[in-house]
């Protein structure tokens, strides 16, 4: 192996990539170059990368390993990017904070790919000077970890960009019943503006952020739906909210030019405060105060557009369109890849949805996307779950399509992408109609209840639960393959060995007690014995997957949920042994009809639907409420 043209740092990253890909027979010489993209030219082992960036030298060292195993030998091939950068945001808020080490693993990955960022979303998970509770017990990330971090992203040319909240998405913080805090506290998770302490804690973020090399930032600032309606308007009455939000803005903005930060930020705030609608929807009202107030503010901070759901082009431009009545300067776009809806991705819909934002993206001529990997109520699906939509965003990004996606995938991941993407099985039910996004039966059929199953409606028992068999069937032979991601594979599966028995076996247990079946009500305490020693394997295997990826906090969740799902169960084994012994004279339980969970989809007749919060799946009863 042979690498010249390239300094000794950038020499250590690219000889690991050389040697992962398997490309040590290869002489490789790399160029600095002018024109956008990069190129690789040469023939029969000797080669020359010309490049305009250095974070586009690994995702040439993939091509060039692609071409090789399709035997080309010969090659002159050139590749420009569609934007100025892509990145990759991973949300390190709801539970899973990723470790540095499988971070670092994340970031070579991205680097191969073709990503030029790596951006971490931290809400409260990153240390304050003097603000012990921010992130306490959360897995907070100390400065030096946050430096290690970006350290390694620089490695590959790539730049990190943290993403904070300076409004709302704060609940983990002003949870807390101190003085210190609520005096801070508008309403939910919103931070009072225009209290001074509010902007002492902002430039405390700030603060721990001028450590790091990054000078941009995403500020947030996105769903604060009740901004100015609580402690805000008790104590100064009714305000515009719209200038609220600008004046609030203005002062985050000052504390970041303190520190020397570019600021992006969330958009949909100000659609949801001028046209009183949350999805971009609606006519734009602005009013000549608002209007002073964005004129000033627009060329200082960078708005991002951010949507996960429109399947057609033309639904995203028009809200492209939206956004230039609010400013004329280019926008940003955020997609999304789905890994929010349970243990199991939904790549299936990430990538049905990820052509049509790149395609708008090109008319509008978007020039910084992100893909965000958020992980709502848990964190419970695996960062590296949504690797091929990630990669199909990379293809887009050099090709405008598809071509060489399944090559590429197989050449970085160790992985025919066909194999990776049956990840998603336990979505994929009969009852899924595969038409839109969020449908989640993986989750809510784990987490309802034995005897009183709430969604039961949303489940066709028979085909779901032989859809459950044959995948976990498919998932444990993927496992044995002994790959890097073998570990992923032994999770979905055993997730749906459990679905297979949960599909079914709420609906047969009610079958079988009004049958006054008794012997059959016998056999299902058996059923449900098993389901029990399948949830413990299931915790004892998902308890890997979570520690070889994210730091431990955030696991206890998992605990407790999957715990009182086995507790559960021990009370229906109870509840059914005393009925069979003739110590109850009946099951209340099993006396209540079951009623649809929600009507979602009426209008369209689907089965399956939409519940992502565990709390609301679990139980009827109250949780949260005093």
């Amino acid at each position: 192996m042979v690498i010249n043209g390239i300094t000794d740092e950038l020499n250590k990253r690219v000889k690991s990539c050389v040697e992962y890909l398997r490309l040590t027979d290869c002489q490789l010489q790399f160029e600095k170059s002018c024109d956008l993209g990069f190129r690789i030219v040469g023939d029969n082992g000797i080669y020359t990368i010309f490049y305009e960036k250095e974070y586009m030298i690994f995702r040439a060292l993939t091509h060039l390993k692609t071409q090789l195993k399709k035997g080309q030998k010969k090659l002159n091939i050139k590749q420009e990017p569609a934007y100025q950068e892509l990145g990759y945001m991973l949300d390190a808020s709801r539970n899973a904070v990723i470790t540095p080490r499988a971070s670092k693993r994340l970031i070579q990955l991205l680097a191969l790919m073709g990503y030029s960022n790596f951006q971490l979303y931290m809400e409260d998970t990153y240390e304050l000077r003097d603000e012990a509770y921010f992130g306490y017990f959360r897995g907070r990330y100390t400065i030096d970890e946050l430096k290690d971090i970006e350290i390694e992203t620089e490695s590959y040319g790539m730049s990190f960009i943290p993403c904070i909240q300076t409004l709302a998405h704060l609940s983990a913080y002003v949870k807390w019943s101190i003085h210190d805090i609520q005096i801070k506290r508008d309403v939910d998770d919103i931070l009072l503006i225009g209290n001074q302490e509010v902007y002492t804690l902002i430039d405390k973020m700030f603060e721990t952020l001028s450590h790091l090399k990054t000078r941009c930032v995403n500020i947030g600032m996105d769903e604060a739906h009740l901004v100015g309606l609580g402690r805000y308007l008790n104590e100064h009455g009714y305000q515009n909210r719209s200038l609220l939000m600008c004046q609030h803005l203005e002062r985050v903005l000052d504390i970041a030019d303190k520190y020397g930060f570019k600021c992006s930020m969330w958009s949909d705030m100000f659609f949801q405060l001028l046209t009183a609608s949350k999805n971009y929807d609606g006519d734009l009202t602005i009013d000549e105060d608002t209007r002073v107030y964005l004129d000033k503010l627009k060329t200082r901070v960078e708005l991002i557009y951010w949507d996960y759901y429109q399947t057609t082009e033309e639904n995203y431009a028009q809200k492209f369109e939206k956004h230039r009545q609010i400013t004329s300067e280019n926008i940003a776009f955020a997609g999304g890849v789905w890994k929010w809806i349970g243990y199991t991705p939904d790549n299936e819909f990430s990538l049905k949805i990820a052509p049509c934002a790149h395609q708008a993206c090109l008319r509008y001529q978007v020039k910084h996307v992100s893909v965000t990997g958020w992980g709502d109520n848990g964190g419970e699906c695996s960062a590296f779950s949504v690797l091929p939509s990630l990669q199909a965003w990379a293809e887009y990004q050099y090709t405008n399509g598809l071509e060489n996606f399944a090559q590429h995938f197989e050449t970085i991941h160790g992985l025919a992408v066909e194999r990776f993407l049956t990840l998603d099985l336990a979505n994929l039910t009969p009852s899924n109609p595969r038409e839109t996004s969020g449908i989640n039966p993986g989750r809510y059929i784990l987490y309802q209840d034995v005897l009183c199953p709430l969604l039961d409606k949303h489940i066709d028992h028979e085909k779901d639960a032989k859809h459950f068999e044959e995948s976990a069937k498919t998932l444990s032979t993927i496992a044995q393959q002994g790959t890097e991601w073998s570990y992923l594979f032994d999770t979905q599966a055993k997730l749906c060995q459990i679905l297979a028995i949960k599909a079914r076996v709420s609906h047969d247990i009610r079958a079988s007690y009004h049958a006054k079946d008794i012997q059959a009500l016998r056999e299902h305490i058996e059923q449900l014995r098993y389901l029990h020693q399948l949830l413990r394997e299931f915790r004892s295997i998902y308890s890997y997957q979570w520690l070889h990826e994210n730091k431990v906090f955030g696991l206890d969740t998992i605990d407790i949920r999957l715990g009182g799902l086995q507790a559960r169960i021990e009370r229906a084994i109870e509840r059914i042994e005393l009925y069979i012994a003739g110590k109850l004279i009946q099951i209340d339980e099993l006396e209540v009809a079951i009623l649809p969970y929600n009507d979602f989809y009426k209008d369209r007749g689907y089965v399956a639907t939409t519940a992502n919060q565990w709390h609301l799946i679990a139980t009827a009863s109250t949780i949260y409420t005093t």
